[in-house]
């Protein structure tokens, strides 16, 4: 089953168009009548049937909708400082996306040797990853900004708020009860860690450490094991 992103035109009409009218019509031959899976990236899904095709647009009637297809139970956010190799940060962005993150905060920390980011290309690889991973929403990446601001205006959404470093003391599995009834924002800092003065300003905003373990973990990797452990809790 193929995610195609949509465009709502009506109570009952989807379309598809540019891209995803593309790869719908010339890349899987899809014709009039096949059933079509669409998501607006916003939490809804439709079950729909191409109605008919005309100017390179793809007119879908709507069977069904389902809302929170492929969705975590609880909202996950992931703040995370910038890594110095695009490639590898690209790469923790899709994975995130597919492990279920609702919100992305991308962060200029005082270790961080990339200072700024161009997400044309992040947006594109997050939309693919939805569509791959059947989710129905559209995970937002927030543009870059200083720590030290992000610190002072968290976002209200996240109850529970968790700094992973390299050395923290409490184990994940302290917060496992907070983890399956509460919204959660993890912090994972760039290369070289976050710095002290940064992870003393987390804890005066009530930012809660935890350990990852025994072995350091590159800053991608470590996203990946935390949002497991959350899909896990959560699905």
């Amino acid at each position: 089953m193929q995610f195609f992103f949509v465009n709502k035109l009506n109570d009952n009409t989807l379309i598809l168009q540019e891209m995803e009218y593309h790869h719908c019509i010339k890349v899987l031959r899809n014709k009039v009548g096949d059933e079509v899976w669409g998501i607006d990236g916003i939490g809804n899904s439709y079950k729909s049937v191409i109605q008919y095709i005309e100017n390179e647009i793809v007119h879908l009637l709507i069977q069904n909708t389902f809302q929170n297809v492929g969705e975590l139970k609880n909202k996950t956010a992931l703040a995370f400082g910038l890594l110095k190799d695009k490639e590898r940060m690209e790469w923790m962005v899709e994975k995130a996306t597919e492990l279920g993150v609702f919100e992305m905060y991308p962060l200029v920390c005082e270790h961080c040797e990339r200072k700024e980011w161009k997400m044309d290309r992040a947006e594109k690889i997050i939309l693919s990853a939805v569509k791959q991973s059947k989710r129905s929403y559209i995970p937002k990446i927030h543009l870059p900004q200083d720590i030290s601001l992000f610190i002072n205006t968290l976002p209200n959404l996240f109850s529970l708020k968790l700094v992973a470093y390299c050395d923290a003391q409490p184990i994940l599995q302290t917060f496992q009860y907070q983890l399956i009834n509460q919204n959660c924002l993890y912090f994972i800092g760039p290369e070289g860690d976050f710095s002290i003065s940064e992870i003393e300003s987390m804890k005066k905003a009530n930012i809660q450490e935890i350990s990852l373990g025994n072995v350091r973990l590159r800053s991608e990797t470590a996203v990946i094991h935390l949002l497991s452990i959350s899909k896990f809790l959560n699905s």
